[in-house]
């Protein structure tokens, strides 16, 4: 099963987070990207995989060797977008890069966002003020950030077709408690699967919901 993290706020996190649940669980895995990673500073227990390139990155591999882990593995967890460590990204055209043997998406959005000038902490600046039809002072709202997460433009986009989930990073205190309101604004659209972590790792309760991301 391929799965295509995207979005900002807590990308490289989940994935290796994830990557070590579906390891513990006993299934096969391997991490990887379709655009760029950092390279790995220790072991971990399952291949990390990409073509080494400049500033310590891998790139992704080619379409076919891609395809060909696909099959080899239980789970392909590959990071599909780039956001230049900021927690809300809205896409340009050319993002994200997701393969067609994808079969789930799941979209990240850090929660340290809220009640931030969209400036300081949107990647694509110049996206999300057409999405959200407003200028880059305007203050980030949870109703934002549900736009964003169900936008075909924003966090969804590349998710057509494909199994939709969305995380909500950077959980701590007070802000698990907004992201819970985030989560019932999602689920009243549809998206049923909204996991809550602070650093890729499950806020307490949150098993069921984080468990579904690997199912």
């Amino acid at each position: 099963m391929m799965i295509c993290i995207t979005g900002a706020g807590g990308k490289t996190s989940l994935l290796y987070a994830l990557a070590e649940q579906a390891h513990v669980q006993g299934k096969s895995v391997a991490v990887s990207t379709t655009t760029h990673i950092r390279q790995p500073e220790r072991a971990y227990p399952f291949p990390v995989l990409g073509t080494p390139c400049e500033d310590g990155k891998f790139s992704s591999l080619p379409a076919e060797e891609l395809a060909d882990w696909n099959h080899r593995v239980d789970v392909l967890l590959l990071e599909a977008d780039g956001a230049k460590q900021m927690p809300l990204k809205v896409p340009a055209a050319h993002e994200p890069v997701i393969p067609a043997d994808c079969r789930r998406v799941i979209g990240v959005m850090g929660m340290d966002a809220l009640g931030q000038p969209l400036q300081e902490v949107c990647f694509r600046l110049e996206q999300a003020e057409a999405l959200l039809r407003c200028g880059p002072e305007h203050i980030v709202s949870l109703e934002d950030m549900a736009k964003i997460a169900l936008s075909k433009n924003g966090l969804a986009k590349g998710a057509e077709g494909k199994e939709y989930a969305v995380v909500l990073n950077k959980c701590e205190g007070e802000r698990a408690k907004e992201a819970r309101k985030l989560r019932e604004l999602l689920r009243a659209y549809g998206i049923v699967h909204v996991g809550l972590t602070v650093h890729g790792r499950l806020v307490a309760g949150e098993e069921a919901a984080y468990a579904e991301l690997l199912r």
